[in-house]
């Protein structure tokens, strides 16, 4: 544990004097969850701590009949040095489908003894999309340094139409830079070799979850998707796992469902703002639906149809269509 949160430390860059706060007790290995409580007490001695964090309670031998009796020991931790207590137990039940998920979670027998419970359910990702995530992601610095060293060979077997390929991926671009890039010095092919992998591997060795968060005090959150590039875990800002689901390998025409529909949202957004800003600046004011589709030469039902399918950035106010962009 110990050497684990120091290489987090060192890959957040901390100061040590922002975790001076935090210490880490190296505690044996208990025979059962009483003799980690009195192994923890004893160790925290008189000292306070806001939240004690066990990780994990794996390794400690539970029999079936004893698991009610282990949360109320953790209880016990918590009324005698008067701290929160937070605990991970890993379990080898993988839900299979986001309801699946949502019902673990949900109906865990933890939330009859704990406040929260939090509950980090693996994803995969796509293999074509995270080939074409790697390849994207190294593509216009090998690009760049292939051109720059070696660009008789970059038109001989690369070219401009290599990410376009359906089997081109970054480790194959990375051998074409071992070759192309032969006869440079070693210190330079290692610098560039270097940036090359610092590129491709947070990419590469990242995982991805599913968190499912149930509060006995506040209502249901909805569950996210995260990217884990360690130490850190960040929102899937991008919706690169927007169509995953838990145990479930995602259908190519679920991916070409949602490009098309991607595509089409665009196209009806981009008609409708033509037409309200041409409106506009006949008119010097915002069309009703009967304007627009005279404007337009289309039927109202027509409208409303692209308006139901363009993006939330086309409003009616007060009966006019106005792009709020």
């Amino acid at each position: 544990m110990y050497v684990r949160f120091n290489k987090a430390i060192e890959h957040l860059q901390l100061d040590r004097t922002s975790v001076s706060n935090i210490d880490i007790l190296n505690i044996e290995v208990a025979q059962g969850i009483s003799n980690l409580v009195d192994d923890i007490i004893q160790a925290m001695n008189t000292q306070h701590y806001r939240a004690v964090v066990i990780d994990s309670l794996d390794n400690i031998p539970t029999p079936t009949w004893q698991k009610e009796n282990r949360l109320v020991e953790l209880n016990r931790l918590t009324s005698e040095t008067n701290s929160c207590v937070i605990f991970t137990e890993s379990h080898s039940h993988r839900p299979i489908g986001n309801d699946e998920a949502r019902a673990m979670a949900e109906w865990s027998d933890i939330l009859n003894y704990c406040d929260s419970l939090i509950e980090l359910i693996p994803l995969e990702l796509d293999p074509e999309l995270l080939r074409r995530e790697r390849l994207l992601a190294v593509w216009e610095f090998s690009k760049n340094i292939l051109n720059t060293h070696n660009k008789r060979y970059y038109l001989m077997n690369v070219t401009d139409k290599y990410p376009e390929r359906a089997d081109s991926n970054s480790e194959q671009l990375f051998e074409h830079l071992e070759t192309a890039l032969i006869s440079l010095p070693e210190e330079t092919k290692t610098g560039i070799f270097d940036k090359f992998h610092a590129l491709d591997n947070p990419i590469k060795n990242r995982t991805y979850w599913r968190l499912e968060t149930v509060s006995n005090s506040f209502p249901p959150k909805e569950a996210t998707n995260n990217l884990f590039y360690y130490p850190i875990l960040k929102h899937d800002d991008t919706k690169i796992l927007e169509f995953h689901e838990p145990g479930l390998k995602i259908s190519d025409e679920r991916i070409r469902s949602s490009i098309e529909e991607e595509n089409e949202r665009e196209v009806f957004t981009a008609k409708l703002t033509d037409g309200i800003h041409g409106f506009f600046d006949k008119h010097e004011y915002y069309p009703n639906q009967k304007e627009l589709s005279e404007y337009l030469g289309v039927s109202r039902q027509t409208i409303a149809t692209w308006k139901k399918k363009a993006y939330n950035t086309i409003a009616i106010i007060d009966g006019r269509y106005q792009d709020i962009l």
